[in-house]
Formats: C-alpha cells, sequence, structure tokens
C-alpha cells in the first residue's frame, strides 16, 4: 500500500484501519478497488491531519569522577539532554538525563577524550 510516509518519506508500519461504513457491489469491488480507497484515506489524513514525528528517546546515567561533572552535563545538554536527576557520594557523581537516540552516537567516544 504505501512504502513512504508523506512526512518524512519512511516506510509507514503499525498502521491499524477500521472500517466504519462500506458497501459491496459485484462489478466494482476488488481488492485493487479496497487498495486504492485505503491508499486514498492515507493520504487526506496526512493532507488534513496536524503530525510530529517522534523520535526515540534514551534513559542515560552516567556515573564518573566528580571532576567531570561539568563536562558531562555539558556534552549532555551539547546533545539535546533533559538532566533529570544528579547525585554523587564520595568523589563520585551519577548524573541522569533522557537523550534523543540519534544524539547518543559517538557519546562513548567524546566520553574517554574527557
Amino acid at each position: 500500500m504505501a512504502e513512504k510516509g508523506m512526512l518524512s518519506g519512511h516506510k509507514l508500519s503499525g498502521i491499524r484501519f477500521r472500517l466504519q461504513d462500506g458497501g459491496h457491489h459485484i462489478v466494482d469491488s476488488s481488492e485493487l478497488a479496497f487498495m486504492l480507497a485505503a491508499h486514498g484515506a492515507i493520504k487526506e489524513v496526512f493532507q488534513n491531519g496536524n503530525w510530529q514525528i517522534l523520535e526515540p528517546i534514551m534513559l542515560v546515567e552516567v556515573t564518573a569522577p566528580e571532576e567531570f561533572q561539568g563536562a558531562v552535563m555539558g556534552h549532555l545538554s551539547k546533545r539535546h539532554g533533559i538532566i533529570t536527576g544528579t547525585e554523587g557520594t564520595e568523589g563520585w557523581f551519577t548524573v541522569y538525563a533522557e537523550v534523543p537516540l540519534n544524539d547518543m552516537f559517538g557519546y562513548a567516544g567524546e566520553l574517554r577524550q574527557v
């Protein structure tokens, strides 16, 4: 049916439909007719709807020596992370954040350079 979504061009998946009303005619009703009707319905919904593209969010927990707290929090903020909490004990700290998955690629290598 739809190989590409209308917002980002990615394949549509996980879509469910509920047919609320319809008719069947021996001459006009065929599998192709129903496929074209479904395609038209998807197109109409995308044109008239209010859509947003959502991305996966990672729950990140970083534990490091206290002296690197500023650098770690700066890196997470640079990657569009939202700090949700911190705690510290005996020279170590743990920071909790929510960060978009796409912004986390390469983060481990960046931490090693600190």
